[in-house]
């Protein structure tokens, strides 16, 4: 089981090497998301939730900013080392942040906190 801050690290971790990759980054070595996913919470501080949110949104921008450097004609061409389309990275960001914001509605339900309107 994971508490929303771990979810939210997660998501900022793979949304920031996703822009990467989509900024021609090569890709990591198999296995390394070992090391750096679902890790340890540093000490639970407003300040460490404050830059664990901060991740998010940078790493959500940096995803916005490779998008828009596209054209609808690169949308079928693939990120160099893999052989999916642009289109299907794309499809593949926004259904792991769909499920991952699923898992926290969820939780913050058990919790008894409501969804903002």
């Amino acid at each position: 089981r994971n508490s929303i801050w771990k979810i939210v690290e997660h998501m900022a971790l793979w949304k920031a090497y996703m822009a990467g990759r989509m900024a021609g980054q090569p890709k990591r070595p198999a296995g390394w998301a070992k090391e750096a996913d679902w890790k340890a919470l540093p000490e639970v501080t407003d300040a460490a939730w404050q830059a664990t949110i901060r991740r998010l949104i940078n790493a959500q921008a940096g995803v916005k900013a490779e998008l828009t450097r596209r054209s609808d004609d690169e949308l079928n061409q693939t990120l160099p080392g893999t052989d999916v389309p642009l289109y299907a990275i794309i499809q593949g960001i926004i259904a792991h942040d769909s499920y991952h914001c699923g898992q926290i509605h969820y939780i913050r339900a058990i919790q008894g906190i409501a969804a903002e309107s």
